[in-house]
């Protein structure tokens, strides 16, 4: 028990738009760099930041633990894996459909919860889960973008996607009741991930490609979401999966009003009124849960 009972729900808040504010940072520098590139800064630059601090925190007793394993794991699978089935969805699908069909994530967050970690499913969770999936659908959701050549197989792509993120959330938690030390979950897995990522992109050849312009909003990208990672973990640690994960997934819903507020690129139309109907009384419902 927290001192602060709502301390899960503000983290994974919190985590959300920092989310949503990274990844306006990555477009705002892609037009410089290809997406390998941003990702390798944005990954790197994360496990830095942690690094940078590990001698105020790291305890050289948990790697000797298998919290320590399932960490690494989570670093193997989210971003590398998760970030490869979402750029092939993307290629397939186009970026709408692919976002729109990666906003399953509590979805399956809520199977692995139940059937991984004995979390018990209740109607204003099951409600609320429901609202921001579909609020987060709806945020992402661009008819005039829409692309329908693509084979059915490719609704794989991003499911993969929303399976691989939601697989990170239960196996983190899992971690976390051996371990309740967030930080080092994100570092290590921070760190196995700039390694996988790096190795990946040395042996495939790539090179990188990136203006110093666009180097500083990867870098920035990266600072951001390493803080998101570490409030989603303390937000873990402290809280269900079932009521975590919703909440997370109102980051397109944070990106769309980014849109409209600081980037201009977005104007009030019923997609935007529609998406935050849908998403505040669902996170309200997780909240008062």
């Amino acid at each position: 028990m927290t001192l602060l009972p709502y301390l899960p729900q503000v983290l994974a808040l919190t985590a959300a738009f920092l989310f949503a504010t990274s990844n306006h940072f990555q477009s705002v520098g892609l037009p410089g760099a290809d997406r390998q590139s941003a990702l390798l800064v944005n990954i790197s630059t994360g496990a830095l930041v942690y690094l940078a601090f590990a001698p105020l925190y790291l305890e050289w007793s948990h790697f000797q633990t298998k919290a320590a394993l399932l960490f690494a794991l989570v670093g193997i699978f989210r971003p590398p894996l998760s970030m490869t089935f979402s750029y092939l969805a993307i290629g397939q699908m186009g970026p709408t459909l692919a976002s729109a069909f990666a906003a399953t994530v509590p979805m399956f967050a809520a199977a692995f919860a139940i059937f991984l970690l004995g979390e018990t499913m209740t109607w204003p969770v099951a409600i609320g889960t429901a609202l921001i999936v579909a609020g987060a659908v709806v945020a992402a959701f661009k008819p005039a973008g829409l692309r329908r050549d693509w084979p059915i197989w490719a609704i794989g792509l991003p499911l993969m996607t929303a399976a691989i993120r939601a697989g990170a959330h239960a196996v983190t938690k899992l971690g976390l009741e051996e371990i309740p030390d967030a930080i080092f979950a994100s570092m290590l897995g921070y760190c196995v991930g700039a390694l996988v990522i790096g190795g990946l992109f040395v042996i495939r050849g790539h090179r990188f490609s990136g203006s110093f312009r666009s180097l500083r909003w990867f870098v920035a990208a990266g600072i951001t979401s390493s803080i998101g990672i570490f409030c989603l973990n303390t937000a873990l640690k402290h809280g269900t999966v079932l009521t975590v994960a919703p909440i997370v997934a109102v980051s397109p819903v944070f990106a769309l009003l980014l849109s409209l507020l600081v980037f201009k690129k977005e104007t009030v139309t019923i997609r935007t009124v529609g998406a935050i109907a849908l998403v505040v009384p669902g996170v309200i419902l997780l909240i008062l849960r």
